[in-house]
């Protein structure tokens, strides 16, 4: 199985081509009920490089909706207090073996980041993110993404799906069942450079059904054996599950809503458009 653990983490870990302008409206879609209330669901990428503007279609679905819904309240400041309030619960030294340990130490030595940080008494889902900004940067992309764009630049209410609280706890919980899985993850740098090259293009130069069939690939890897299925429950089934319960809450008002989540959590067979699909909501693709 690839190594896909660290571009299945979520906004809390703070994109794009390098031309004026940034085209998502393929990862977009427009869902109604049979009332004819209308919600707007967005896939997302949370990393990118610089963003001048988004395409027209998007930016006017995002000019006339009333509440931007993102999956965390996207406040930098207390995303940072929240999570220094996790980031030392279940430690490499609480949950790895000797030998594990001894593979941690090594790895340092491949993210000079990692070497400025008491790697010992942080969770692993947090050392992940570490390596994981610095395979961004290398290629060019930060933090400030799609969501982050939406965010900033968003004039009616902002509202979110999940809690900070929400996200900074299962992070620290898999730290703990998924130890393995991670350190495997961080262990092999150059296979999550290769697959975070292969999602950003499949992003921002593919089409619907490139995305759509990137992200169904993806969950089939995840289902091989018990510990990668739990991973991958935990992170995204679960949540999908929840984030369509709350997209369903919307259909009760009048206003426009426009839902800004991860493209892994929308996307595929078995993500959020499908569902909502399959439980009778009107589904367009925005073209």
């Amino acid at each position: 199985m690839k190594k896909i653990l660290f571009l299945l983490s979520f906004v809390i870990f703070f994109t794009a081509c390098s031309n004026q302008e940034t085209t998502v409206y393929q990862h977009l879609y427009k869902v109604q009920n049979h009332q004819g209330h209308t919600v707007y669901v967005l896939g997302t990428n949370h990393q990118a490089k610089e963003i001048k503007h988004l395409d027209k279609k998007t930016e006017e679905i995002m000019d006339n909706s009333d509440i931007l819904y993102t999956e965390i309240p996207m406040d930098l400041g207390k995303i940072q207090v929240v999570q220094q309030k996790y980031m030392f619960t279940n430690s490499a030294n609480d949950v790895l073996n000797d030998e594990q340990m001894k593979r941690l130490e090594k790895v340092k030595e491949n993210y000079p980041s990692f070497q400025k940080v008491d790697y010992k008494k942080i969770n692993l889902m947090y050392l992940s993110s570490i390596c994981e900004q610095e395979i961004l940067s290398s290629l060019g992309y930060t933090s400030l993404g799609i969501d982050s764009y939406l965010y900033e630049h968003f004039q009616g209410d902002k509202k979110s799906l999940e809690t900070i609280d929400f996200q900074c706890e299962l992070l620290a919980r898999l730290s703990k069942y998924s130890s393995e899985m991670i350190l495997e993850s961080i262990e092999n740098k150059k296979e999550s450079e290769e697959y975070c090259k292969e999602l950003f293009e499949t992003y921002y130069q593919g089409t619907r059904e490139d995305m759509n069939q990137f992200v169904t690939n993806v969950y089939k890897q995840y289902q091989t054996d018990e510990k990668a299925k739990y991973y991958y429950q935990n992170l995204v089934v679960k949540r999908n599950d929840h984030m369509i319960e709350e997209i369903e809450k919307m259909f009760d008002s009048q206003e426009v809503e426009l839902v800004a989540v991860g493209v892994m959590h929308i996307a595929g067979d078995y993500g959020i458009i499908s569902e909502l699909k399959n439980r009778g909501y009107i589904v367009e693709e925005v073209k």
